[in-house]
């Protein structure tokens, strides 16, 4: 579970990821292995440096009891105790493991907004949206969430799916872009919201 891992956490996204680590523990323990991830679950493929590195973390049964807890977290006051214990049990984080925790909150948010998945290629950012959302943002709404992002953002649908592509810089810092993808996220969030209730 060291530096060398994040380009495989990578490719195959931290969800795949956190359960392979699970089946191979419970393999290991002669327990049954259980794949049965919720079909809603946003894949994020980011390519951003976001994981626990051997000089920060060494023993890896700690490493992985994280790193399920990061996946499992739904709210930001678990992501604050996950936070503080670390900082607690480990000292200053690094920034690959502050990242780690930032993107498992934008993981959280992007379960909430009902997001297939979002994937980063060069310079540009893809949202899939579900059917359910794509109904909620259709016409006006989506453009309306889109008002206060500072990124150029195009529209479209893939399938059938609403998506939103936004064009990242490759120089500009990942904490810049995924601090203004959390706050679109929010501002999702709270249009989904709005439509369900007007129904």
């Amino acid at each position: 579970l060291g530096k060398q891992q994040h380009g495989f956490i990578d490719s195959v996204g931290y969800d795949m990821y956190t359960q392979m680590l699970k089946d191979t523990v419970a393999q290991k323990q002669g327990q049954a292995v259980t794949s049965d991830q919720p079909e809603t679950d946003a894949e994020l493929i980011l390519g951003v440096l976001a994981y626990l590195p051997d000089d920060y973390v060494s023993d890896n049964a700690q490493k992985i009891e994280l790193y399920t807890r990061v996946r499992q977290a739904k709210t930001d006051d678990v992501f604050e105790d996950i936070e503080a214990d670390m900082l607690d049990r480990f000292g200053e984080m690094p920034d690959e493991v502050a990242r780690l925790l930032f993107v498992g909150r934008i993981k959280q948010l992007a379960d909430q907004a009902q997001i297939v998945n979002i994937r980063r290629q060069s310079k540009q950012l893809a949202i899939t949206f579900n059917a359910q959302a794509t109904a909620k943002l259709s016409g006006e709404t989506i453009f309306e969430a889109l008002i206060d992002v500072p990124l150029k953002a195009a529209v479209r649908t893939e399938s059938g799916d609403l998506q939103v592509i936004l064009t990242v810089n490759d120089v500009a810092e990942s904490s810049i872009w995924l601090n203004i993808l959390r706050d679109f996220l929010l501002v999702v969030i709270e249009k989904e919201q709005t439509e369900l209730e007007k129904e």
